[in-house]
């Protein structure tokens, strides 16, 4: 029996009987569900059915008038409920509370269904996600991967609903550890992160790919570029020094495609100070930056 049809069979019971509490609807849903097995052979069940059917009369509190002997009777009350002809499946239990719907399967593929319209797929230890599991949220972001305590632990990947995707390694709920995080720029055209991470930011040493063909080596704090580094332009040129705030900044050497050398300071992404050319030849320029 799967949440859908558990979900019906909650409905309709609450319109039933709107005193009903959680424990009562999952008692007669038990009931309805052994009911339902017995009728295969109806003459020779009949008095166990009959007994079953007066503890669900009781916990509705009397709500049905029924021929308790009528077979007719019996097949409309579990008709009007939508309840499958069979037992015979995957789902070995099901529990319904106010904030969410639980069915458990026998091949370990438990299924969590929240009011809030998210949804958990996977391993449980006990109330808690453990092992394998994939969690859709309501908003459109999607989980796949390890869990450990009820958070996400271990290996994984996280989709976001705009478009971009984290594949690497998770740590007490958050991205942390190694992985590679793809911008959904244009279908991941080339923009994308690999390295380091801590507390869901680019923590430690990484690779920043850019779209246009650049790309940065180096240190990360933050989510910035911040600490040694280089800088590779697409055509050929190259920075290797210092960094804060994604911006040169401090002492570094700028090599041009061509063979030239510069080297000096750097504030804010510009060069201040005195700086000392080189070309190809050895040949030395010194220029003086306000």
């Amino acid at each position: 029996m799967d949440s859908d049809t558990i979900q019906e069979i909650v409905k309709t019971l609450e319109d039933m009987n709107s005193t009903l509490n959680a424990e009562q609807i999952m008692n007669v849903i038990i009931e309805i569900v052994n009911i339902n097995s017995l009728l295969v052979d109806f003459k020779k069940n009949v008095k166990l059915i009959t007994s079953k059917l007066k503890l669900i009369k009781n916990i509705l509190n009397n709500l049905y008038t029924i021929s308790l002997t009528n077979y007719e009777s019996i097949i409309k009350i579990i008709e009007s409920i939508k309840l499958k002809n069979s037992i015979q499946g995957s789902t070995i239990a099901i529990k319904q509370t106010e904030n969410f719907t639980f069915v458990q399967k026998k091949n370990g593929n438990n299924i969590v269904k929240f009011q809030s319209g998210d949804k958990y797929e996977g391993n449980l230890n006990g109330n808690k996600y453990e092992g394998k599991g994939k969690y859709i949220y309501k908003s459109g972001d999607i989980y796949e991967g390890e869990y450990k305590d009820n958070k996400k632990e271990g290996k994984g990947v996280y989709y976001f609903k705009e478009g971009d995707k984290y594949d690497g390694e998770f740590k007490d709920d958050k991205i942390e550890g190694r992985g590679t995080y793809y911008y959904n720029d244009e279908k991941f055209d080339g923009l994308k992160y690999e390295g380091e991470w801590k507390n869901d930011k680019k923590e430690g040493k990484g690779i920043y790919y850019l779209k246009n063909g650049d790309r940065y080596e180096g240190d990360f704090i933050n989510d910035n570029f911040e600490g040694r580094g280089i800088y590779y332009y697409a055509n050929g040129d190259r920075y290797e020094g210092e960094f804060k705030n994604d911006e040169f900044e401090g002492k570094g050497i700028f090599y041009y495609f061509d063979g030239l050398r510069q080297m000096g300071d750097y504030a804010q992404g510009k060069p201040i100070g005195k700086h000392v050319k080189m070309d190809i030849n050895g040949e030395i320029e010194t220029i003086v930056f306000k």
